[in-house]
């Protein structure tokens, strides 16, 4: 008799034990998954127009010019592959820090509408306010599209030096 059947042992097919075993390790990922991204989605949300720009090394306004369905990289430099999204042709129409110019172009991408972070308006024309260097384009580093105006305003006021944390080197030089 095998020693393994013996009275009382228990027997489990090794496919079961390790089928449980990937059942727990994707469930662990996926809870993992989950809180980093509330984390990421809660400290995008409460930063101030005036931390933001404080923080950012480029602050610009930019248009869509052309968009297109394609592969993109994994958000925050992940080296997995491509995932499904937007390319994206950004023209720069304003810029209050860093070193682009209006009429720069650029080539950009943001995650499909599925993705957490992905900005959820890419039609050509669209205009939004970027507190990056505006390749990868995502609602944690740019202004609430409902919010443009308001936040332009605020800008324009911390590179004027109407508010208290306002950079004189980084006003804006427009055309």
């Amino acid at each position: 008799m095998h020693p393994r059947l013996q009275l009382g042992a228990s027997v489990r097919p090794l496919n079961f034990t390790v089928r449980d075993r990937v059942r727990l390790v994707a469930s662990l990922l996926a809870s993992a998954s989950i809180l980093a991204a509330g984390a990421a989605i809660a400290k995008c949300s409460s930063a101030s127009t005036s931390d933001r720009f404080s923080e950012a090394g480029t602050v610009v306004l930019v248009e869509i010019t052309g968009a297109r369905d394609g592969p993109v990289p994994w958000p925050y430099g992940l080296s997995k592959g491509a995932l499904p999204g937007r390319l994206l042709t950004v023209r720069v129409v304003k810029s209050w820090k860093g070193s682009l110019h209006p009429d720069d172009i650029i080539y950009g991408w943001t995650q499909a509408r599925r993705t957490e972070d992905s900005y959820p308006y890419t039609d050509i024309g669209t205009q939004i306010i970027v507190f990056s260097y505006p390749r990868e384009i995502s609602a944690c580093n740019t202004a609430p599209p409902d919010r443009l105006n308001e936040v332009s305003k605020e800008l324009d006021a911390i590179v004027q030096g109407k508010m208290p944390d306002a950079a004189p080197n980084n006003r804006w030089r427009g055309p």
